[in-house]
């Protein structure tokens, strides 16, 4: 078990959960994004984005 938490953030390829994704990312947090059509993302594009 992780010492660190992980963030789930719904909505993660839209303006207000990417917004909340993009700030967590930048405080160094884990995120794991929630979407619905998984298509707009491709796997890893969150740390890319960071």
């Amino acid at each position: 078990m992780s010492s660190t938490p992980e963030f789930l953030v719904f909505g993660a390829t839209g303006q207000q959960g990417g917004a909340v994704a993009r700030a967590l990312l930048a405080r160094g947090r884990t995120v794991r994004a929630f979407v619905r059509i998984a298509c707009r993302t491709a796997p890893g594009s969150w740390k890319r984005r960071a």
